[in-house]
């Protein structure tokens, strides 16, 4: 398949919608494996600045986290970004995927997306045991969060930052980590209203009841 008017290679680009689906399906891992190679080539444009309380109660073992948290991302690359008709696109393909999926995958494509870096976190308090014992660090310093702009709505997630994946390949922690779905739906900011704070809070009862509670701002670098 030739390249269209748009000077796209469509058998490239079909082959590209089959990997981003199953990154996608992954839970958007590859981002967050990008992490690293993002910060070395970033030029933040704006700081976001999280204070965010977790409890739960994790197999009669008590999980509580309160943090700051200090990202740094590229957030100008996607305020004036304008998302194309990639549903249309896709159609046009013969890339293999239901009209589910394209529908899903055109849904991710078509909102502006950056990633943000880690760059600094304090641990206020902290409870989190595993099978050895207590755990001293709380937070991945490797984290990463996820920036997505749909319309004049920008969604937030870093669930990432509670993930601590050296010590789960050695031990059983008794933790709970926020979906990245649950984040993006209840952390989210009018992009015209930058400067302002918000607040968030909300519980996810299918794991282990775990509340979540804080605020978020956004500074310009």
């Amino acid at each position: 398949m030739g390249n269209n008017s748009f000077g796209i290679d469509f058998s490239a680009f079909g082959n590209a919608m089959k990997d981003l689906q199953n990154a996608y399906s992954d839970g958007l891992g590859a981002m967050n494996q990008a992490g690293e190679e993002v910060a070395e080539n970033m030029v933040p444009s704006h700081k976001i600045i999280i204070d965010c309380k977790l409890s739960a109660n994790v197999e009669s073992h008590p999980y509580k986290v309160d943090a700051h948290l200090e990202f740094e991302a590229d957030l100008d690359s996607i305020l004036n970004a304008e998302s194309g008709d990639i549903g249309a696109l896709l159609s046009g393909l013969n890339v293999g995927l239901s009209d589910e999926e394209q529908e899903q995958v055109a849904e991710q494509l078509g909102k502006p997306r950056c990633i943000a870096v880690l760059k600094d976190s304090t641990i206020n308090s902290l409870e989190l045991h595993s099978n050895e014992g207590k755990i001293k660090e709380g937070i991945n310093k490797k984290a990463t969060m996820l920036i997505s702009l749909e319309g004049e709505k920008i969604s937030f997630s870093f669930e990432s930052a509670f993930a601590l994946p050296k010590l789960q390949a050695v031990k059983t922690i008794y933790s709970a980590i926020p979906s990245q779905e649950e984040m993006q739906k209840n952390i989210v900011i009018n992009k015209k209203n930058l400067d302002k704070k918000i607040h968030f809070n909300w519980t996810e009862k299918n794991k282990d009841n775990l509340k979540i509670e804080g605020t978020l701002i956004i500074k310009k670098i």
